[in-house]
């Protein structure tokens, strides 16, 4: 077909010019909303991460997790082993004065309550029963604290090579807010008064990393009342393997 040719200009050049401009223009739109949509994707990747890391770094409350009678026989159970409570230092457990607990522990599957509560500490924190600790009680009377601490081991002590990544507490007597007794996150500035029954689980370690922010302490008892809770900490494998290595 021939060109059209008016007053001396060639319309199939210029309509020739216009399609490779309107090309350019569509390839550069399209480069644009690519760039856009990958940064896109990554900004919301980066969102789900921190939301995930704010979620994991929150305190699990369960209500009613152990029925009065079921608390009542555990306090039983511990009445004649309690002993002066010890922390973990580098060179291993030591009586400190930031800690004036008494406590006691049963051995792992040491009976029908302690079995059925471990396995359910593991079904809801989602580890293998074999990582748990033994279980361990404590008993705060007038007085008695646990000055802020974390739970997770120094990186200078052997026992770090496997450290503990959650923590589950029960508390297996009630407390009115004037007996004192609560435990205060410091960092995340939350604080649970004793309720019979009631368990709390949080993360000592997130993403591979030591989760600074569950500082916690468990305050003086102000009157006469005695506290007691449970406790199980959960390691990052087999405990039974950090008290051979």
């Amino acid at each position: 077909m021939d060109d059209i040719i008016i007053n001396n200009i060639n319309i199939s050049d210029i309509i020739c010019k216009n399609a490779k401009i309107i090309f350019t223009i569509l390839t550069v739109l399209f480069i644009i909303l690519i760039i856009i949509r990958n940064k896109s994707k990554i900004n919301k990747s980066k969102r789900n991460k921190g939301a995930s890391y704010e979620k994991q770094r929150e305190i699990i409350e369960i209500k009613g997790f152990l029925s009065d009678k079921k608390c009542d026989e555990l306090i039983k159970m511990g009445l004649n082993r309690f002993k002066t409570s010890e922390v973990e230092s580098i060179n291993g457990p030591t009586i400190d004065s930031a800690r004036t607990s008494s406590n006691a522990y049963f051995e792992q599957g040491e009976n029908e309550l302690v079995k059925n509560i471990e396995e359910r500490v593991a079904k809801i924190c989602n580890v293998d029963i074999s990582q748990l600790e033994m279980m361990q009680l404590g008993k705060y009377t007038k007085g008695q604290e646990y000055k802020y601490h974390h739970d997770y081991f120094s990186e200078e002590s052997d026992q770090s090579k496997n450290q503990r990544i959650k923590t589950f507490l029960l508390y297996l007597n009630t407390l009115e807010k004037s007996d004192g007794g609560e435990t205060d996150f410091i960092h995340l500035n939350k604080s649970f008064i004793p309720i019979k029954g009631k368990a709390v689980i949080w993360n000592n370690k997130i993403n591979g990393k030591i989760n600074t922010q569950c500082m916690h302490s468990g305050k003086p008892i102000k009157t006469d009342s005695t506290k007691y809770i449970m406790t199980l900490w959960i390691r990052e494998k087999d405990y039974r393997s950090s008290l051979t290595n």
